[in-house]
């Protein structure tokens, strides 16, 4: 018997926010769990961007630049063994062979508006059932379009002493009686 969990994905079908183009462009690489994935993007030397799963297809090394991975030449390399990944997700360059034609990175389908990344989520991989507009609609029933980010400082929380936090090694005795 089918579950209702069963029968639903975790995120319904859509395109979502990834990131800004400029962030993207000034980070070179990044990388995010984004819909429970982990994944990376970044922007060949021509502006594509690209939206791809953070694992290596060769041994699933993590790509993000937190364990090494960078841009070299509009190419995501991977840190562990180098096999260079283009924005098309296929393998074009390793250090010591020739490319394996069967390499190739999964990749999401993305859009751009604005300056803002999207890319597509699909339950299984599904390909866009719709597709977002190629320019924002304008005219007297629209509103003109902008995008801002706003930044709030945060309030440092003081930490309260509670047993679990005490200091129980301390050198420091009560000779008192």
């Amino acid at each position: 018997m089918a579950t209702y969990s069963d029968e639903l994905p975790p995120f319904p079908e859509g395109w979502y926010f990834i990131g800004h183009r400029k962030s993207i462009e000034r980070a070179k690489l990044i990388e995010k769990t984004w819909m429970g994935e982990e994944i990376v993007a970044w922007a060949d030397e021509e502006g594509r961007i690209c939206v791809a799963d953070a694992f290596c297809p060769h041994l699933g090394s993590h790509m993000g630049p937190t364990t090494g991975g960078l841009v070299r030449d509009g190419c995501l390399v991977c840190p562990f063994h180098g096999f260079e990944f283009d924005t098309t997700g296929q393998c074009v360059a390793t250090p010591n062979a020739p490319p394996p034609k069967a390499a190739r990175l999964k990749l999401y389908e993305t859009r751009e508006i604005l300056g803002m990344i999207f890319a597509w989520w699909g339950s299984g991989g599904r390909a866009p059932q719709w597709h977002l507009p190629d320019e924002p609609p304008t005219g007297a029933d629209w509103t003109g379009l902008r995008s801002t980010i706003l930044r709030f400082r945060g309030i440092p929380r003081r930490r309260r002493k509670t047993p679990s936090t005490w200091n129980t090694w301390s050198t420091r005795t009560d000779t008192t009686t």
